[in-house]
């Protein structure tokens, strides 16, 4: 099985991190390249990219985060933008910031009110957004500046995703 191939590497001394970012995030860019070209259909896709988080969850699961002390500890809120689908790259993110002692919080993508009232209600010192696609990326600098007004403090907005990129 995938998932114990996966886990056979890590134990055999390849970071977790590093797998997620050079073996499980490539593939799932070869499944959006393959739905794009239409090699694949949109189940194909589906069950790919199912797979792939599962293989996240597993490599997050065997690899604890770093103990900060509480009244040190950072939080950080880490989901898809508002608009966007895809939670992967979300996902590798936000275990990142975990293993490196940070509180986070992370999940499906909110609408931009749900998210507004999440960052007031929360004393987050970190918020990250993945964007796949120029739609959402171009809609964030409002939401940007609706986040940092709602947190009541300094706050650090991160955006990264595939439309970044581009």
């Amino acid at each position: 099985e995938l998932v114990v191939e996966v886990e056979a590497l890590h134990a055999d001394g390849h970071d977790a991190q590093h797998l997620m970012e050079r073996l499980i995030a490539p593939a799932a860019r070869l499944l959006g390249d393959w739905w794009l070209a239409d090699d694949i259909d949109f189940v194909d896709v589906t069950m790919g990219l199912w797979r792939c988080q599962q293989l996240v969850h597993a490599l997050s699961a065997r690899t604890p985060g770093a103990a900060a002390p509480a009244a040190m500890q950072r939080h950080a809120l880490i989901l898809p933008a508002p608009g966007e689908q895809h939670v992967l790259g979300a996902m590798i993110v936000e275990d990142a910031f975990r293993r490196a002692g940070w509180a986070t919080q992370s999940g499906a993508a909110l609408d931009e009110d749900a998210l507004v009232t999440l960052v007031a209600a929360r004393a987050f010192d970190l918020v990250g957004l993945s964007a796949g696609s120029q739609r959402v990326l171009a809609g964030l600098p409002r939401t940007i500046a609706t986040l940092r007004r709602a947190a009541g403090r300094p706050i650090l907005v991160l955006v990264g995703g595939p439309a970044v990129g581009d």
